[in-house]
């Protein structure tokens, strides 16, 4: 591509009057505008010159329109991760290994995570960002990051609850705000795109050195960006003519940076605009597979990533451990005792010896030849005669190994097989084990059919005393490996046998597998509370709102009753 390159003092002209300098690679840019007003065609007109004039882009695609960048005859010769489109899948806890690639190889790529769900991709996007960030600050160089729909990584109000063991909204701002408020010290530029720039944080909105602002209507939005250029001292007379702008058309201002406030239209592309709306009409084009020898090489470090998280996943090393105690404990108590048993040996008497004795002096009279004879003889006699007199061992026969026992199996809310324990800590211990990672205290007492009451609390400090479990009453608790050890414990089943054990559990009334049985039937779709109630049959009233906290307290459900509810994502990886 070295031949398509521009030269280093060209800028880049992207738009008619609009050349931007070639630093535009460490500024900080936005496009905003409706859906459809040309923005992410616009940041791609960009990214296409930015890439002729040989500067590093990592586009980081909510979407998945970015692949048209390999488009066309003019098309680029850089990979794509994820999404419909990738040459390479793209993991949720790949992120450390991609950030590692584009640093050490100093390559542009696109990372395409629409195909992911709300959890992977704030995994994978956080663990990204943070690696990256962290090694450009010892590998300063010009690169350029674009972040599209960028309120779904800088969003304004971040949840403040997230699943045990997910990565919360907070963490992913946090690493996006370094990379926008400090990146540009190691090299980094960005660009935002959205069209909901009420939902981006304000603090990295302000940020921005160049605003390009295109077809808008909305109320909020434009007072988003009325905001913006209030606070740079600019005239906001010109925000009202943002509705009636042409599609490619945008107003641009930049204060500071280029010193101008102009209205511009966006030169055309050299590479597909996979960016529009589709229509029935359209022909889907799939870009060319690259050729690269690189790529095999990625798609075996992307592998491997899986497999060391996986051994290095805290939840699943406990749940591994557990078994294993689990067999070796059932191994030792099936290992039978050696039966010892004494055989009779029998010996010569002594009358006997005593003949033996009179014949052999017999030989030994009768010449030479039987002297012989005679004389080995005796030697034998006496060697049996010294036997005779020393104990004799048992010879131990091998046993036989017992029939093995089938192993008891035990129900939800049912003790393990040790009968020194009251029922209720026999419970908990059932509930735990079938929980290895861990459950609040009104998780266990619910599952195992009990109230959080004070006597229910003395049986958990009962078990903690005895070391078969760990955790305070106001956090998590989890069964500890002595307490694995108390029992033979009935792990959860998989696959369709798990939905029937959850809609089933004795912890559950109808309302609650009713809920359960539409919101796995309509999976992967999402509900409000209007909707589950209508589709239940029930009203949506205050013991309709404690089903759904039940079914929410036992991880099954996701969601707030406020807002769109579904089967949590364990239970979601059994639905077929």
């Amino acid at each position: 591509m070295a031949d398509r390159h521009i030269k280093s003092t060209d800028g880049l002209p992207l738009a008619r009057g609009l050349v931007l300098p070639l630093d535009v690679a460490t500024q900080k840019l936005a496009f905003i505008g409706r859906s459809g007003s040309g923005k992410t065609y616009g940041a791609s007109k960009l990214v296409e010159l930015m890439l002729l004039a040989g500067i590093q882009v990592i586009v980081l695609d909510g979407v998945g329109v970015w692949y048209g960048l390999r488009l066309g005859k003019a098309g680029f010769d850089l990979p794509i991760f994820g999404g419909l489109h990738g040459d390479v899948p793209l993991e949720p806890t790949g992120g450390e290994l991609i950030a590692d690639l584009v640093v050490d190889r100093g390559i542009s790529v696109v990372l395409d995570v629409s195909m992911m769900r709300k959890g992977p991709r704030k995994q994978f996007a956080t663990l990204f960002a943070e690696q990256f960030f962290q090694r450009k600050k010892a590998r300063r160089s010009p690169v350029h990051i674009v972040i599209e729909e960028s309120q779904m990584f800088v969003p304004q109000r971040p949840q403040q609850t997230e699943r045990r063991g997910g990565i919360s909204d907070g963490r992913m701002k946090g690493a996006f705000e370094d990379l926008t408020k400090i990146g540009r010290n190691f090299g980094i530029g960005h660009t935002l795109i959205t069209q909901r720039p009420q939902a981006v944080d304000k603090d990295v909105l302000n940020q921005i050195e160049v605003l390009f602002a295109f077809q808008t209507n909305g109320v909020h939005e434009k007072k988003a960006i009325c905001d913006w250029v209030t606070d740079k001292g600019l005239e906001v007379n010109l925000v009202e003519e943002l509705p009636g702008l042409e599609i490619g058309q945008p107003w641009v201002w930049s204060p500071q940076w280029l010193r101008i406030t102009k209205h511009i239209r966006i030169n055309r592309k050299v590479t597909a605009d996979t960016s529009s709306t589709p229509e029935h009409y359209d022909e889907v084009t799939e870009p060319v597979p690259l050729a690269s020898a690189d790529m095999k090489q990625l798609q075996q470090d992307m592998a491997a990533t899986i497999e060391r998280a996986k051994a290095e996943d805290p939840k699943a090393l406990r749940v591994e451990v557990a078994k294993l105690k689990r067999e070796l404990q059932q191994r030792e108590q099936r290992q039978p005792e050696p039966v010892v048993e004494h055989v009779e040996v029998p010996v010569l008497s002594d009358a006997h010896v005593a003949q033996m004795l009179e014949a052999s002096t017999a030989l030994a009279d009768a010449g030479d030849v039987a002297l012989r004879i005679g004389k080995e003889l005796l030697a034998s006699l006496e060697k049996v005669r010294n036997n005779r007199a020393a104990p004799r061992k048992p010879t131990p026969r091998q046993p036989v190994a017992p029939p093995a026992r089938p192993a008891k199996h035990v129900a939800t809310g049912q003790g393990n097989g040790s009968t020194n324990l009251p029922k209720c800590e026999r419970s908990v211990l059932s509930v735990l084990a079938q929980h290895p990672e861990g459950c609040s205290i009104s998780k266990i007492a619910l599952l195992a059919g009990y109230r959080v009451s004070g006597g229910f609390r003395n049986a958990l400090g009962n078990l903690r005393n005895l070391g078969l479990i760990d955790g305070a009453n106001t956090g998590t608790m989890v069964i500890t490996d002595t307490g694995m050890g108390a029992g033979e414990f009935q792990a959860l089943p998989a696959g369709a046998e798990l939905i029937s054990y959850w809609t089933s559990h004795t912890s559950f009334g109808r309302c609650e597998r009713e809920i359960l049985h539409y919101l796995v039937g309509t999976y992967p779709a999402t509900a409000n509370i209007d909707d589950l109630a209508a589709a239940t049959g029930y009203r949506v009233s205050g013991g309709f709102r404690n089903s759904l906290g039940k079914l929410r307290t036992a991880g099954l459900l996701v969601g707030r009753n406020t807002g769109d509810m579904t089967v949590a994502d364990d239970l979601a990886e059994h639905v077929s």
